[in-house]
């Protein structure tokens, strides 16, 4: 390998490294505010109620959920979906749980009404509370 292309490898490899960096902190200057009042699981990870901020880094399409309360933040790896633009207030951003008994989990996450939105695949603990639980409520939290 020639001693240009290695320069050109290395550039590249930078300019990479800098993008991945750079995401993070853009996506956390965009937070919204939630109060959650429930112990919820947002992937495969158990979170304690109380207060949330939630950054989007639509690049890399994932969400960063943190909390004062907790010593680490999550990023959370959902899917875009889309919908019908009409059931929630437009510029608004609406968290959408699924409750089983006594158990929450975050599915979806919409942003500007129902346009934008992203889901959470169903985990092996959600869908065991399904199996076990005939009953499926929906909770809807808007931010504070």
């Amino acid at each position: 390998m020639t001693t240009q292309t290695q320069k050109v490898i290395l550039l590249a490899a930078l300019a990479i490294a800098g993008l991945l960096t750079l995401s993070p902190l853009n996506a956390q200057s965009r937070t919204v505010d939630f109060n959650i009042p429930f112990q919820f699981y947002a992937g495969q990870t158990t979170l304690p109620a109380g207060q949330y901020g939630m950054a989007f880094d639509h690049p890399l399409n994932r969400v960063l959920m943190s909390a004062a309360s907790l010593d680490r933040a999550l990023w959370i790896l959902p899917q875009r979906i889309s919908g019908s633009g009409q059931d929630l207030a437009a510029g608004t951003v609406t968290l959408k749980f699924h409750r089983y008994g006594d158990t929450y989990f975050l599915r979806e996450v919409w942003r500007n009404g129902r346009d934008e939105g992203l889901s959470l695949p169903m985990t092996k603990a959600e869908k065991r509370a399904a199996r076990d639980s005939n009953y499926r409520q929906v909770a809807l939290i808007h931010p504070m």
